[in-house]
């Protein structure tokens, strides 16, 4: 009779302990999952925080790029205008 409480009773256990193992793989599992799902959404933020910077610094460039052509146009404008460089270059297409 003793046996047959002993061998029930590790059967028990042992059903108990393969529950546990099962739901700690399960809970292991749905944890590694979550944590690649949030790591990929964080690299995406990350690229597109990324892009955005770039796009930024583009713009700011090319308004910088234009100034610099505008200064250097309305440079020009100035010294065509100029009667000392009008002549200079008179004097040098003669030449």
């Amino acid at each position: 009779m003793a046996s047959t409480v002993s061998s029930s009773s590790g059967s028990a256990q042992f059903g108990l302990r393969a529950q546990l193992v099962t739901a700690g793989v399960v809970v292991l599992a749905v944890v590694t999952l979550v944590t690649l799902v949030l790591l990929n959404v964080a690299e995406r933020r990350l690229e597109e925080q990324a892009f955005d910077q770039l796009r930024s610094v583009r713009v700011t460039k090319a308004a910088n790029i234009e100034s610099e052509v505008n200064d250097f146009i309305g440079s020009l404008g100035v010294v065509s205008t100029s009667r000392s460089a009008t002549q200079s270059l008179s004097e040098l297409s003669s030449a």
